[in-house]
């Protein structure tokens, strides 16, 4: 057991999200939200982290998801009706009671000696990316549960297949860096770094795709073609959200099957939200019940985290505190919440 564990704050916001009062602005919310939580964290003390509970059918998800972002590890979670309320808060509350590491940072760079030969980082996906003065890109990983994992899918330009580039294997094309803060051993860690070599051999062979990699890339662009769907049905062009989801899922199974993906968990995850995502869009009327459940999707594949209030329901990013969790503050509850 641990007997001195770093401390972990946390809070907790169960609202609608619409702002009637004081203020009301989304940017200025969430502005708010942010200075809250620089004010609040120096090295000496844990960051703060905000999850937010949407509650009731039409909940600000936009707002409140971007609150919680702009936090360490925070989470949104769409809660319907009072059932939910309670396996929600113990899904968030098994997270929490499971955080191994804490400001977690992602560094990527390119070597000196690899961009004298062309090397360079083409595009970093992932949304708490920032770039830094001299090329590289820094990313905020924020907490890590015990159980998780995060994957960030970075592409580079590749150096010229000059003769000293390919005699010299050495000269990796990306160099990337962790630190975070051990909250089990209660020291910093880091920064600990990896080299990525990537040999270019004199003919023209083209490498098989590794797997993991390739369904990785599909998670990120699973992501991304939600977000886009969810745009267009904002803006009431819900055949065109429709259509364009439509496509995605076509060349997302192709690319699957190609790479033997097909029974991978992720994979199967990413085709039940494709498919539930589309039922959702087939109402003609946009409503913020799409907007919420595709929001909800997309951020949960951006994440890599569960933010599931429904404890039976499938999510490959729930981990076994979570749904232990979950489970007990559902069962503890009964039906004794009430409005």
């Amino acid at each position: 057991s641990v007997t001195n564990p770093n401390k972990v704050r946390s809070v907790f916001l169960l609202t609608d999200g619409n702002a009637n009062s004081g203020f009301t602005d989304a940017k200025d919310l969430i502005e708010l939200t942010s200075i809250f939580v620089e004010k609040g964290h120096n090295p000496h003390t844990p960051p703060i982290t905000l999850h937010t509970f949407g509650y009731g059918p039409e909940p600000d998800q936009k707002l409140l998801m971007d609150m919680a972002k702009v936090t360490s590890g925070g989470s949104f979670y769409c809660v319907r009706d009072n059932a939910q309320v309670a396996s929600a808060f113990g899904d968030a509350i098994g997270g929490i009671l499971s955080v191994v590491a804490q400001d977690v940072i992602l560094t990527i760079s390119i070597p000196e000696e690899a961009a004298k030969y062309g090397a360079e980082i083409i595009s970093v996906h992932h949304d708490k990316k920032k770039e830094l003065p001299n090329g590289a890109f820094q990313i905020n990983l924020g907490d890590i549960y015990a159980e998780e994992s995060r994957d960030v899918i970075f592409e580079v330009a590749l150096m010229a297949p000059t003769k000293t580039s390919q005699d010299d294997p050495s000269l990796g094309h990306a160099l990337v860096e962790l630190s975070y803060m051990d909250t089990i051993k209660h020291c910093y860690i880091g920064p600990l770094t990896c080299t990525a070599n990537i040999s270019r051999p004199s003919n023209n062979l083209v490498s098989w795709p590794n797997r993991y990699v390739a369904v990785q890339w599909m998670r990120v662009r699973t992501a991304k073609a939600i977000s886009a769907a969810e745009e267009l049905a904002k803006l009431g062009n819900i055949d065109e959200a429709k259509a364009s989801l439509s496509k995605w899922m076509t060349e997302f199974n192709r690319e699957s099957f190609e790479v033997a993906a097909n029974e991978d968990p992720l994979i199967v995850q990413l085709g039940i939200d494709l498919k539930e995502c589309l039922e959702v869009l087939k109402d003609k009327n946009h409503n913020v019940f799409a907007e919420n459940e595709l929001g909800v999707r997309m951020q949960a594949h951006l994440s890599q985290r569960c933010s599931e209030p429904i404890t039976g329901k499938r999510n490959v990013y729930r981990t076994g505190q979570k749904s232990l969790r979950a489970q007990s503050f559902k069962k503890g509850s009964g039906s004794t919440l009430t409005r």
